[in-house]
This record gives structure tokens, C-alpha cells and sequence, in this order.
């Protein structure tokens, strides 16, 4: 019987959880190094390997890994790459952070990551329960 993993154990609400929060931290890493960087969010998640659109590409896939602990193929399945392309991105990123204004652009969106609040999911109100202003 298929359950829908490859190991046939199943989806827990805790592995549903936390790829919840990897798409969650994917799109905010996307909009801050589309804003750093002067790129939109779409030419980063699209297939062009123009440079700057790719190093802002790579710069993400790097965040999500080395500041929000996403696995390499987590980072890379965030925008459509696999985990061999992350990799690549982290070693091109380390190396890049030699330049003082790449390191401090990277450090800057690195922080602003750091500091996003860990929330918990709010359930949604019970049907039929409404707010009454009386």
C-alpha cells in the first residue's frame, strides 16, 4: 500500500508543518534578495541564467540553507533546482562573500532573516463563531 512517501511511512503533521514553513521562508528570502539585489521575485524563480538574476538566485538558495537550516534539497526544490545546484550556489556564494559589498549586502538580508518571528499557526475560528461588536 503507497502512503505517499518513498519509504511508505507516511506524512506526519509535523513533516507537513515543516514544509509549510520551508515554502514560507522561501518566499520571504525571495522577496528580500529580489529587493537587495534589484531583481523580481519572477526572473529569480524563472530559468535565466542571466548573471545577476542567477547570483540573486544562488544568494537565496544559500540563505535558506546556511541561516534557516533547509537541507540542500529543500534550498534547491524552493525554486526549482535540486539539491547538486544548491550545493553549487554555496560554494559560489562563500567565495563571492570576499567582496566587502557582496558580504555586507548577504549579511544584511542574512539578519533580517535571523530576526523573522518563529510563529505558530493560528487555527482558523470555529464555524459559525464571528466576532460581535455589541
Amino acid at each position: 500500500m503507497r502512503t505517499g512517501s518513498r519509504d511508505g511511512r507516511g506524512r506526519g503533521p509535523g513533516q507537513r508543518r515543516r514544509q509549510i514553513d520551508a515554502a514560507a521562508y522561501a518566499q520571504f528570502a525571495l522577496g528580500l534578495v529580489a529587493i537587495g539585489f534589484g531583481v523580481t521575485p519572477a526572473e529569480i524563480m524563472s530559468p535565466s541564467r542571466r548573471a545577476p538574476v542567477a547570483f540573486a538566485r544562488q544568494t537565496a538558495m544559500y540563505l535558506l540553507h546556511v541561516e534557516l537550516g533547509l537541507n540542500l534539497s529543500q534550498a534547491g526544490r524552493a525554486f526549482g533546482r535540486d539539491r547538486t545546484t544548491a550545493s553549487h550556489a554555496c560554494h559560489v556564494i562563500e567565495d563571492a562573500r570576499e567582496s566587502r559589498g557582496i558580504d555586507k549586502l548577504i549579511e544584511v538580508c542574512a539578519q533580517s532573516l535571523r530576526g523573522m518571528p518563529q510563529l505558530e499557526p493560528v487555527p482558523p475560528p470555529p464555524a459559525g463563531d464571528s466576532d460581535r461588536h455589541s
